[in-house]
């Protein structure tokens, strides 16, 4: 892919995620102020439940979808995820009524709602795999206005369920229906002749079960290992320290995961769009050394700028109960910095072939992160501080992995990343200038 094209798909992808952040981020002193830190707290102890789940809906079987050769292949796999996601969906319909009626101490303040989950990885898991397939097809401008129509149901949800006192279901309505609204418009933009006869075909689906074996032998469990180190400390979190606790680490990861929402993931997905064209024709080392030098130039600088002014603004933003909520921000961005670097680039990982590694790698990382925060919560003290020390180092080592799998060294890297430095620094100077004139007003 030529640069040119490169960034062209990058800027379309972007567009539409844009749009999507600036109607997340905007609604959030709306929702602060017409649900409780208990009721955000509930939201968040269900997204965390359900990203857990979500990442193995189809057993890694979508990743599979982009590097397919022919049309007909992909959509074999595609049809296989979508049966896989529904035999997982009956198997945690399952769990969710034993659960319930068998063991109720379990989901805290969930209650009923817990059926909702279920609903969530359906939906979830269908976009998972046709995002996958629109990827594949370079329809990044479908993507973009999925995102868009996924933001805009979520808000208007929302808003609505806080306005008229319906209380977190309707938070959690809306994180479903942000699942929803991107799975229906991909499949009738871009699946419309999908013959759903294929849906029960299952001697083809084991056929192409086992030709890609591998991404449910490595990846399930190094996506899983890589989700749940995120998710598992907020629930750890919640029940240590309290929901409404939980509430103000949620909208402080939600806000300082903007950029890397807006920016990382469009990169990541256009890089693997081309990674595996490139690593046939031995040209991967260039096109990662070229994501990671536009990932730094773009946005590490924005998430050193959240960092900054994050204590002066979020407070007068979200309102005072909230105020913490920065303070957070700042102490996460060092996580979130190595993990914008490293994320846009991990997809190598998959076109290389290296999934055993990649799968211990983040079995690594799950491992030092339950047991950081584990062990700070025991002595009730540093939980947030270890939570984050223990991301940052995962995610320092996650960089220099993918880097040195793309065929880049360090020495590589640091070089290119010097050329555009003066980026982040003028985001730097940006930041602490705004905190000057909101001290002196």
């Amino acid at each position: 892919m030529k640069t040119s094209n490169f960034y062209k798909s990058v800027a379309v992808l972007l567009s539409g995620t844009a749009a999507a952040q600036a109607i997340t981020l905007s609604i959030l002193p709306i929702l602060t102020r017409i649900y409780s830190p208990e009721e955000l707290g509930m939201l968040a102890i269900f997204t965390a439940t359900t990203s857990i789940l979500l990442t193995v809906s189809c057993l890694r079987m979508e990743m599979a979808i982009p590097i397919q050769k022919f049309e007909v292949e992909a959509r074999s796999v595609l049809v296989l995820c979508i049966q896989l996601v529904t035999f997982n969906v009956i198997i945690c319909l399952i769990f969710c009524f034993a659960i319930y009626f068998i063991f109720p101490e379990l989901l805290g303040g969930l209650g009923k709602l817990v059926f909702l989950i279920p609903v969530g990885i359906l939906l979830g898991g269908v976009y998972l795999a046709i995002n996958n397939y629109a990827v594949r097809e370079k329809e990044f401008s479908l993507i973009s206005k999925s995102r868009l129509r996924q933001s805009i149901s979520c808000a208007f949800i929302q808003i609505f369920g806080g306005l008229f006192g319906f209380g977190a279901i309707m938070l959690l309505l809306g994180y479903i229906f942000n699942l929803g609204a991107g799975a229906f418009y991909l499949k009738k933009r871009l699946l419309e002749d999908l013959d759903f006869k294929s849906f029960v075909k299952f001697e083809k689906s084991k056929e192409i079960f086992y030709q890609n074996i591998r991404f449910p032998k490595y990846s399930v469990v190094e996506s899983f290992a890589n989700t749940a180190g995120i998710q598992i400390p907020v629930l750890i979190i919640a029940s240590s320290i309290g929901v409404a606790e939980t509430a103000f680490l949620f909208l402080a990861m939600r806000i300082i995961q903007a950029p890397m929402a807006l920016l990382g993931n469009s990169i990541s997905q256009v890089f693997y769009s081309q990674a595996s064209e490139n690593y046939k024709e031995g040209t991967l080392s260039s096109l990662t050394l070229k994501v990671s030098e536009s990932t730094f130039k773009i946005g590490v600088g924005p998430i050193i700028f959240i960092a900054v002014v994050a204590q002066n603004i979020v407070g007068k933003a979200l309102g005072q109960d909230w105020e913490v909520v920065g303070v957070y921000i700042t102490t996460m961005s060092p996580w979130f910095l190595f993990q914008f670097l490293a994320s846009p680039i991990s997809p190598v990982m998959y076109v290389t072939g290296k999934q055993n590694l990649f799968m211990r790698l983040t079995i690594f990382g799950f491992s030092l992160k339950i047991f950081c925060i584990t062990v700070a919560a025991i002595k009730g003290l540093y939980v947030i501080e270890s939570f984050v020390f223990a991301n940052t180092l995962f995610y320092m080592v996650c960089f220099y992995i993918f880097s040195q799998v793309g065929g880049n060294s360090m020495g590589n890297i640091i070089k290119s990343f010097m050329k555009v430095v003066y980026i982040p620094f003028a985001w730097l100077f940006g930041a602490l200038f705004i905190n000057h004139i909101l001290a002196v007003f």
